[in-house]
């Protein structure tokens, strides 16, 4: 989503408008601004048009609807803060003629995009609950309107997120914001230099839901997020600095970012949700999962933001497993997988009968060219996004007698090998690059069952009838490889079996499913 700021909203449409455009052309008398300028009772009012350049917007000839709070209630404002004056003035002002009749009852677009409604309801007419004190002054470009309040200016989500340093920072770092001259209006002119009525182009990479959280700024849109002070973001970044250290080039930047994405990825969820600690599961934006979501969210009532609502949290409660390292699923058809050099193994993707317990339906099937049992078939596995952290490493089979029903005593034994490049050696062609033995069996025979227990150690073997999920081995990476271009990790598995076993029903053939390194708790 991109947002243009001041960008022109669809015309209300109404009997005024007809009445003046067919015969008279132009509404009688002066200017809005010359319409508030000469109204003692909106001085304070016309001060703050002033200050924020707003007197140039309604003397154009530009239609706009303007409503105007009495000095009374503006008595108190802070003329220094211009955000704030920023504020109170867009949310007054809209595009367009919006007249007060009987049958008022509609949403008003203002300037800074909030969704005000216009209302009549026994005799008295209302923005947003502010009562509205004289109606439809008719100026030269549009319609003012006074009232006895202020409209009340709520944030949206987006605009709560700025009032903290840190997160603010992060986001900012992914923002564009342009002005659109093909969009804009020449309203004036100043010393022959022109006046626009700007409109401005505005993107944050953020918004983008391919990689960001949402379009927080969207008053269509609601959210709900936890917002970290910036006491809590130092912690948080402190916690989760660790599982990004790596050996890539630009080391500190490259765990700098990942780090600080770690903390802003799973902080929104769509809709308004009131008491979401008391649902059974939340879904980030993300698409992340949180279980009995309780522990997120902090015990003080959610700021209401025009937009959905804000929990600002003084620590964040997330855990590493359920957060930023997770479960990483490697579907064998949806992966990188390669044969040893040399190996006569063939790959294929095969789709599996409807009637077998793999929702996938997808795998592949490894298996020996020769006509040889105990050739060795050896592959390897990519393993993407691996974190500095503890991982239990698991691969699933199905048996063969899926695809090829006359093996159904057919069973396979899996030894294998957790290998990382040598970063040396990333320039350098395939064939030249150097891949080292983190953890492995391949050269034993034997694989740990019970990575608690090393002594407890025997062959790692398919099933000839069921999906088996196979525990490889525990494994704490020295580095993260989490999103880089070059991958760091793979998985080497080779079935062997010897001269006896394959006369006892072993083959040399593979079916895998997926591979899964799992968060150590």
């Amino acid at each position: 989503m991109y947002t243009f700021l001041l960008v022109g909203i669809s015309a209300c449409s109404n009997s005024f408008d007809t009445h003046y455009s067919e015969e008279t052309g132009v509404a009688p008398g002066l200017t809005l601004w010359q319409l508030i300028e000469q109204d003692a009772n909106l001085s304070k009012f016309a001060e703050v048009i002033k200050k924020t350049g707003y007197d140039v917007v309604l003397s154009s000839s530009q239609s706009f609807t303007v409503w105007a709070p009495d000095n009374d209630d503006l008595q108190d404002l802070d003329m220094t803060d211009v955000a704030q004056l920023n504020n109170i003035i867009r949310t007054h002002i809209a595009r367009f003629k919006y007249v007060a009749d009987r049958k008022t009852a509609e949403t008003v677009f203002t300037m800074n995009a909030k969704r005000i409604p216009f209302q009549y309801n026994d005799g008295i007419f209302t923005m947003k609950g502010s009562e509205l004190t004289t109606l439809n002054h008719l100026a030269s470009n549009g319609i003012l309107h006074t009232m006895k309040e202020q409209i009340p200016f709520v944030k949206n989500v987006w605009e709560y997120l700025q009032d903290m340093d840190s997160v603010r920072n992060y986001f900012e770092a992914f923002h564009t914001k342009a002005f659109y001259p093909s969009g804009s209006k020449i309203i004036d002119y100043i010393k022959g230099m022109p006046v626009y009525d700007s409109i401005f182009f505005e993107f944050n990479e953020m918004w983008n839901l391919y990689r960001g959280v949402g379009y927080l700024n969207d008053e269509d849109s609601l959210y709900t997020m936890i917002l970290p002070t910036n006491a809590a973001w130092r912690t948080a970044y402190e916690q989760r600095k660790p599982y990004f250290e790596t050996w890539a080039p630009d080391a500190d930047s490259v765990q700098h970012w990942n780090t600080k994405y770690a903390i802003v990825q799973n902080l929104v969820f769509r809709g308004s949700l009131d008491a979401p600690g008391q649902k059974d599961s939340l879904i980030s934006t993300r698409g992340n999962v949180f279980y009995h979501p309780e522990h997120l969210f902090p015990t003080e009532p959610a700021k209401i933001a025009s937009n959905g609502l804000v929990y600002i949290s003084d620590n964040l409660e997330d855990n590493y497993w359920e957060s930023w390292q997770h479960p990483l699923l490697v579907e064998a058809e949806r992966s990188r997988i390669t044969l040893e050099k040399g190996n006569e193994a063939k790959i294929k993707y095969t789709y599996l009968p409807s009637n077998t317990d793999i929702p996938s339906k997808a795998c592949y099937l490894v298996s020996s060219a020769t006509n040889s049992k105990t050739t060795s078939t050896v592959l390897f596995v990519d393993i993407v996004n691996t974190l500095k952290a503890d991982y239990n490493v698991f691969a699933v089979f199905a048996p063969i007698r899926y695809t090829e029903p006359n093996l159904s005593k057919e069973r396979t034994k899996i030894l294998y090998d957790i290998q990382q490049l040598d970063r040396t050696t990333v320039e350098k062609p395939v064939t030249e690059q150097v891949w080292r033995t983190l953890v492995g069996a391949s050269n034993s025979g034997k694989v740990p069952v019970n990575p608690d227990n090393p002594n407890d150690k025997l062959y790692n073997e398919t099933d000839s009838v069921a999906v088996k999920k196979m525990l490889l081995t525990r494994i704490s990476f020295p580095e993260a490889n989490y999103n880089e271009k070059v991958t760091t990790i793979r998985v080497k598995l080779i079935s062997r079996i010897s001269a006896a076993d394959a006369r006892n029903d072993y083959n040399n053939r593979m079916l895998l499913d997926y591979i899964i390194l799992e968060p150590v708790r």
